[in-house]
This record gives structure tokens, C-alpha cells and sequence, in this order.
């Protein structure tokens, strides 16, 4: 018979949890912690609370500095906070850690065009029609950059009908709308070449 010592060592011998496969190793609490906090980071940002991403996502890079996912919204935190110098340095670590990124490229191109980087913005921009030969975004990225930076309409008209050419809705009355574009509203320059564009007929 076995005593009653013995049998709670086989017991806890038995319930003792298997050796971890290295292909199904057992995240570390840190990692836990981390991967939870940027959950916290992205589910603020769904629901508009910008400060409380930002300061997740903040977090979360501090710990995990090679979390690209992590950098990129905290740099769209900070842009959208109007921190444009912070946001900038947020983004300068995506140009190492997701070069290929078309959506970080077009992050660090929109960034770069808030603290004046016009040769950085437009190396990005470059980047992302690379990598994303059929979206208009990185065209329309072009045009941002010559309007705002380079005061060169005539060469904002044509990265608009390059946009176009690869989406006919593109540019729409909305542009001025949007906050990248705002500081034009009031130019006469680009409200004449934005109706121009307007009134011709969409590319076939």
C-alpha cells in the first residue's frame, strides 16, 4: 500500500505541467505584459482616446523597442495629438525596423511633411509607390509634399493626375478636408487646379 506522503508525491509528480516544446514555448510574463498593454494601446485608439494609446503604445516600445507595430501607433498618436517633433521621432525607427512596410513608409512620409522634411518625405513616399505600384495614396503623398513644402503647384497637379490615373475618384472635393491638406485651404493656387481637376472627366 502506499503511504499517504508517497502518494501525494506521485500525484504532484503527475500534475506537474510538461516541459515546454521549444516550438511551443510559453510566452515570459514580460512578453505577456507587453502584448497586453499594446491590446490596452490599439483599443483605445478604436475608441478615440488618443492619449491613452499613446501613452499604451509608449509603454509598450519601452519595453519591446523592436515592436514595429507598436511604433507606428504611437507616432500616429502623437500626430493626431499635434505633436508633429515627437511623432517624427516615434516614426524615425520604423525607416530601420520596417523599410518594406508600405504603410509605415506612408506613415513616415505624412510625418516628415508636419516638420518640413521634404526630401524625406519624398525618399518615403518614393518608397511606398515601390512597394504599392497600383494605390494612389503614395501620388497624392507627392503632391502633399510640393504644395505644403516645395510651393510648386504645377508639380502638385501632376502627382494628382497620377493619382487619378490610378484612381479615378482621386483627388475628390473631400481633400481639403483632410488634415494633411488643410493648410492649403485657403490657397488660390490649389483650389484652381482641385476645380480644375474636378470638372474634367475621370481618366478611362
Amino acid at each position: 500500500m502506499i503511504r499517504g506522503a508517497s502518494l501525494a508525491i506521485i500525484l504532484a509528480i503527475v500534475a506537474a505541467p510538461l516541459p515546454a516544446r521549444a516550438d511551443r514555448a510559453l510566452p515570459t510574463w514580460e512578453a505577456y505584459r507587453i502584448q497586453r498593454t499594446f491590446a490596452v494601446a490599439v483599443d483605445a485608439w478604436a475608441r478615440g482616446h488618443v492619449q491613452a494609446a499613446e501613452e499604451a503604445a509608449a509603454e509598450v516600445v519601452g519595453h519591446d523597442p523592436a515592436n514595429v507595430e507598436a511604433w507606428r501607433l504611437l507616432a500616429t498618436a502623437r500626430l493626431a495629438l499635434g505633436r508633429a517633433g515627437e511623432a517624427h521621432e516615434a516614426a524615425e525607427p520604423l525607416a530601420v525596423l520596417a523599410a518594406d512596410d508600405p504603410e509605415a513608409c506612408l506613415l513616415r512620409g505624412r510625418i516628415a511633411v508636419e516638420v518640413g522634411g521634404s526630401e524625406e518625405a519624398v525618399a518615403a513616399y518614393r518608397r511606398a509607390a515601390e512597394l504599392l505600384p497600383e494605390d494612389p495614396r503614395p501620388a497624392l503623398g507627392r503632391a502633399l509634399v510640393a504644395a505644403r513644402l516645395e510651393g510648386d503647384f504645377e508639380a502638385m497637379e501632376q502627382h494628382l493626375r497620377a493619382a487619378r490615373a490610378l484612381d479615378p475618384d482621386q483627388p475628390g472635393a473631400e481633400l481639403p478636408l483632410r488634415a494633411a491638406w488643410a493648410p492649403l485651404a485657403e490657397s488660390p493656387e490649389f483650389l484652381e487646379i482641385l476645380r480644375r481637376l474636378l470638372q474634367e472627366e475621370p481618366a478611362p
